[in-house]
């Protein structure tokens, strides 16, 4: 969130605490949504494939 803040001070965005909270709420969510489906997606790849013996 901290960063947030400083990066669009520095690109000479001013916008309120309530948009940086919540432009900060989504960007948690995507990464979480994200990071899930990329599991997902590797776990199946790894499991499909046959197991040597």
């Amino acid at each position: 969130m901290a960063s947030h803040i400083v990066f669009m001070q520095v690109q000479g965005v001013s916008i309120s605490m309530g948009a940086h909270l919540s432009i900060g709420g989504w960007m948690a969510v995507v990464s979480v949504i994200r990071s899930y489906l990329l599991r997902r997606f590797f776990n199946g790849r790894l499991l499909s494939k046959p197991v040597k013996a």
